[in-house]
């Protein structure tokens, strides 16, 4: 969706008291990870699912998909996008089920031992399992997500930079702060755009 520098989409409305209670407090960074099965799993459970399934797609409502990051209220950007009428060309689910094919007999399968410490996948079988969490497999998941964070970081403020916004525009839409679009728009090598001259033209 591209938006004017004279007509340019207001800031999105903080979300009201019941955020509060939401489950993603506790991490809200796993939920703009590649982990996105473990977030649905915690947004399902959450008792403020409606709530913020009603707020995301208000504030989200026209946008493209290319503008919407992470798993809010159990949908990723790309579901959210399908569910919403006033986004630009989403892809909708079908209006009717396709036939389903024949049953395919079931080969047993395999049981494989358990992935080896440390790394990401055995953090998450410890998860899944219910298992204690060695230290070195926690630290090798949370550099993990780090870095992911920051791929991510860097993508959506290529991605609002590209639209001619200024660093505190930037900061706003992205929920960040300024410092943080700043060191993150000097690592891209992206200059910053200056505010008056753009709204002169």
């Amino acid at each position: 969706m591209s938006v004017s520098n004279a007509a340019r989409t207001p800031a999105p409305e903080r979300p009201g008291e019941w955020s509060r209670h939401a489950a993603c407090t506790d991490d809200p960074d796993l939920f703009f990870s590649t982990f996105t099965q473990l977030a649905k799993k915690i947004c399902t459970a959450c008792r403020v699912a409606n709530d913020c399934h009603e707020w995301i797609m208000d504030v989200e409502r026209g946008q493209s998909v290319h503008l919407r990051f992470g798993v809010i209220a159990g949908l990723t950007p790309h579901e959210r996008a399908v569910h919403d009428p006033a986004a630009p060309n989403p892809t909708r689910p079908p209006t009717e089920p396709k036939p389903k094919a024949p049953a395919a007999k079931k080969k047993r399968r395999r049981k494989l031992p358990p992935p080896a410490c440390p790394s990401t996948r055995a953090y998450k079988h410890h998860v899944r399992q219910g298992e204690p969490i060695d230290d070195a497999c926690r630290a090798v998941y949370n550099e993990e997500r780090r870095a992911d964070r920051i791929a991510r970081q860097n993508a959506k403020v290529r991605a609002l930079w590209a639209r001619g916004l200024s660093d505190t525009e930037i900061a706003r839409m992205a929920g960040v702060g300024k410092i943080v679009v700043q060191r993150t728009r000097d690592r891209l090598g992206l200059l910053p755009h200056d505010t008056t001259a753009r709204a002169a033209r």
